[in-house]
């Protein structure tokens, strides 16, 4: 082999080995895309349990981030059976703020675990 067909050997194994290296740095920046996508999924869950009280009583729902608060909140109505002027209720987090029945649970800052009220709503008329 002559130098000529050295350089072409060294020139064409470069080239193998930099889309190698292009192929691996594509690998890493999916894993590691995977890895922030798996940390939030498993501090930020899809589906999670909240909590619902209402007249002094406890009920557990199964909620998912991107639903409206208002499934939420016909959920709760139909668990705690009938209810005068249910039309009138609200869900509220225990910071005492009504969540908005047109935001999803994400939106409204609903997270796992959370103990949520139900109870009269300040806005919502007959």
């Amino acid at each position: 082999m002559n130098g000529e067909q050295k350089l072409e050997a060294a020139e064409s194994e470069l080239a193998d080995a930099e889309r190698e290296l292009d192929k691996a740095l594509h690998d890493i920046q999916k894993a590691e895309k995977d890895i922030k996508e798996a940390l939030k999924e498993k501090e930020q869950p899809h589906a999670f349990k909240v909590i619902v009280t209402y007249n002094g009583v406890q009920k557990p729902f199964e909620v998912r981030r991107d639903e409206p608060v208002a499934r939420l909140l016909d959920q709760a109505k139909q668990a705690f059976g009938p209810i005068p002027n249910a039309h009138l209720l609200g869900l509220f987090n225990q910071h005492g703020a009504e969540l908005k029945d047109d935001q999803t649970i994400a939106e409204a800052g609903v997270a796992p675990h959370d103990i949520l009220l139900m109870r009269p709503s300040q806005v919502r008329g007959g």
